[in-house]
């Protein structure tokens, strides 16, 4: 029989023990870190944020964190925590699908009623059509639909055909990708003409930019676009849409730029893969600056794989090769990868030293614009702290597929709001108290408000 004996301490005394693990976490922290620098003045910010961050957390129940925290948006949108961080810049944005991006008060407020937007209720989709003989059957005019429902029933209408409603994702008796992928699909009637997606691409820039975003790499389709007879239009008329949306928003924010992913999608056979991807590498050659990227787009575990590969394994591999993953907190709840946002992985993530990004994957469906919603639940879920909002910001510009001065002005503009946000935070929410250590019973003094 083994006998197990307690093994003595390496260390003499107990001061000894806290030193040297004080050290090791020091020595980590640093190489987590490494990439970015941090002065005193961030440093007492990141304190007056934790005070804030965990103050939120104490006053929270935990069904808060479950299964759908967007529930709650009306509420902690008025909050500071929310507040600071649609005004913190955020850098470049990776993972968004651009297809995906209508925001509801735009549609309903600027193009659902211009007369030529037309739905079907049967088949949950809107369509764009410029002259009535056009019209396909079973499909109605908005402006025929609000009559009959009035405003407020026309408004709830169209929200639950464009977006995932809190019922769909607290349904745990159907599949949550069937309302998701009808979600997508309901706009893409309405969207891809030579009328309207010049309007939505710079509708979908500018509310980025306003949500702190210099950079936009985003997947579309390309292909799809119709001119006003419902004709496909060539590559290059499309290319040129890109371009001059671009061109136009960079008078409203000098430093922007936009990298485009083209998308296919997994249920094409193999030939139309072949000549999609034939025609993304035509594309790429001629427009490297605008072309960076090709990806094939759809659930990704609707299939189980008959193999597995470790956590760990995986982990050393990105970290290797300097893999940078994409998360995306609202899409990994709404679509139940993670059912509590207090246990997605983004902590371990960072803490692993891996890079990561945050990214807001389809905002529109979600009933979302921009990426502070992300930001939020990411934030909240994982408790970070400024230093860690600086890393992802600073990863999503390293990593970034831009031109080299389209990534020298995204760097230059990003830093330069982030030292300006820095000083507003502490300003605006300097409490008198807030160099003290940070202890666990701060959620007993609630901060003030100050908006």
């Amino acid at each position: 029989m083994m006998k197990l004996t307690r093994q003595q301490s390496v260390y003499d005394t107990y001061n000894d023990y806290m030193r040297e693990r004080e050290r090791f976490f020091q020595q980590h922290k640093d190489e987590v870190y490494k990439t970015i620098t941090f002065n005193e003045e961030e440093n007492q910010a990141d304190i007056l944020w934790q005070k804030m961050i965990q103050a939120d957390r104490f006053n929270r129940n935990h069904k808060f964190y479950h299964t759908y925290t967007l529930r709650h948006r009306e509420e902690y949108e008025q909050g500071d925590i929310f507040k600071v961080l649609k005004a913190m810049p955020k850098g470049a944005t990776h993972h968004i699908h651009v297809d995906c991006c209508v925001g509801f008060d735009w549609f309903y407020d600027e193009m659902a009623f211009s007369g030529n937007c037309y739905v079907n209720r049967e088949l949950g989709m809107f369509h764009y059509f410029k002259n009535d003989s056009d019209v396909k059957e079973g499909y109605v005019n908005m402006i025929q639909v609000r009559e009959v429902l009035g405003d407020e029933g026309c408004r709830k209408f169209t929200k639950n055909l464009m977006s995932v409603t809190q019922e769909e994702a607290e349904n745990f008796d159907h599949d949550i990708w069937d309302s998701f992928e009808k979600k997508i699909l309901s706009m893409s009637g309405f969207l891809y003409n030579t009328t309207i997606y010049p309007k939505y691409l710079r509708h979908v820039i500018k509310s980025f930019i306003d949500d702190g975003v210099y950079r936009i790499e985003a997947n579309s389709f390309i292909g799809w676009i119709v001119d006003e007879n419902l004709k496909p239009i060539d590559s290059e008329t499309e290319i040129q849409i890109y371009k001059d949306a671009i061109k136009e928003m960079q008078e409203y924010c000098p430093s922007f730029s936009y990298g485009l992913i083209v998308q296919g999608l997994k249920v094409w056979d193999e030939q139309q893969i072949l000549e999609y991807y034939e025609n993304a590498y035509q594309l790429r050659a001629k427009y490297p600056e605008l072309v960076i990227a090709f990806d094939m787009v759809q659930e990704e575990d609707a299939y189980k794989l008959k193999f597995f590969i470790f956590s760990t394994s995986l982990i050393e591999d990105f970290k290797k090769r300097k893999i940078c993953l994409e998360n995306c907190p609202v899409s990994n709840q709404v679509l139940r990868y993670v059912n509590d946002i207090r246990i997605h992985p983004l902590r371990s993530f960072i803490n692993s030293n891996v890079a990561v990004t945050i990214s807001p994957d389809d905002p529109g469906i979600f009933g979302c614009v921009g990426v502070t919603q992300d930001f939020y639940i990411g934030t909240i879920g994982s408790r970070l702290t400024l230093r860690d909002l600086k890393l992802l910001i600073n990863n999503s510009i390293e990593y970034a597929l831009g031109t080299e001065e389209d990534l020298k002005n995204l760097k230059e503009q990003t830093y330069k709001k982030w030292d300006e946000f820095i000083k507003w935070f502490t300003k605006t929410y300097d409490y008198p108290d807030h160099h003290t250590k940070l202890d666990t019973t701060i959620g007993n003094h609630p901060p003030k408000r100050f908006f």
